[in-house]
């Protein structure tokens, strides 16, 4: 598995993206997107996420089980500081998978799933919606 981050400041409220790509579950990745994600809240500033899982060939479940028990460690800074969560995602199996996740560990911010990224980063921009 791959993963690209980014950060992207020049919107009312950042927008963190992370694109996952390959079909690994190697923990140096593991790692490296807990480390992401730490060190976004670690920042202490609002942000808007957006996942890429259009490149995944398989299912990352160690990545998954790594996640939810990241936001359920930081469960009071999710409140505080995550704002919304876009998913991109082109297949019908990964949008089921999203799903049970969600069943497992309801989100805790506005989170919609979007199949281009385009799409996902206007309506992450979109931070004053009523």
């Amino acid at each position: 598995m791959f993963i690209n981050t980014k950060i992207s400041n020049k919107y009312f409220i950042k927008i963190a993206e992370i694109e996952l790509s390959g079909c690994s579950n190697n923990n140096k990745y593991i790692i490296e997107y807990k480390d992401f994600i730490n060190s976004l809240f670690n920042e202490n500033d609002e942000f808007n996420l957006l996942y890429d899982i259009t490149n995944i060939t398989n299912i990352p479940f160690n990545l998954i089980i790594e996640h939810i028990k990241l936001m359920k460690t930081r469960n009071e800074n999710i409140k505080l500081l995550l704002k919304k969560c876009a998913i991109v995602l082109n297949s019908s199996i990964a949008e089921n998978l999203v799903q049970l996740i969600f069943k497992l560990k309801p989100p805790i911010c506005d989170v919609k799933i979007f199949n281009t990224k385009k799409d996902a980063k206007i309506w992450l921009k979109n931070t004053l919606e009523f």
